[in-house]
C-alpha cells in the first residue's frame, strides 16, 4: 500500500494539473480501488513466492535424482518400458524387479 502511495504521489508530482472541466476523482471510488490494488499486489507477491519455492524444490529433486541413477542405470531401467504388457510370466517377474530395484534408487534420492 506505500508503495502505491508513493507511486501516487510522485505521478502527481510529474502529472500536469488537472483542467477545470475535469474534476478529479475522490471519495469511495478512490479508495475502494486503492485498497483493491493493494489486495492484488498482496496476492500476486504471494503467487511469486509459492512459485519461486516450488520451483527450488523442484530443482533440487531433479538434481537429486539425476545424480542417484547413472546413465546405464537409467539405460537398464528403461527395459520396464517394453516389459510392462508382457504376457510371459519370466518377463513378468523381471519387470517386478526392475521396477522395485528402480523405485527403491527413488526412495534412496529422495531420503537425502
Amino acid at each position: 500500500m506505500t508503495f502505491i502511495w508513493i507511486t501516487y504521489r510522485i505521478w502527481l508530482i510529474a502529472a500536469p494539473a488537472p483542467s477545470v472541466d475535469k474534476p478529479p476523482v475522490f471519495g469511495w471510488f478512490y479508495w475502494i480501488s486503492y485498497a483493491a490494488v493493494g489486495l492484488l499486489l498482496a496476492v500476486l507477491l504471494v503467487y511469486l513466492r509459492f512459485r519461486w519455492t516450488v520451483k527450488g524444490s523442484v530443482s533440487l529433486l531433479r538434481a537429486r535424482l539425476s545424480s542417484a541413477i547413472s546413465r546405464e542405470e537409467k539405460k537398464r531401467f528403461e527395459e520396464p518400458n517394453t516389459l510392462y504388457l508382457s504376457r510371459d510370466p519370466a518377463e513378468r517377474e523381471r519387470f517386478v524387479k526392475l521396477a522395485n530395484e528402480y523405485e527403491g534408487k527413488i526412495r534412496e534420492a529422495l531420503k537425502r
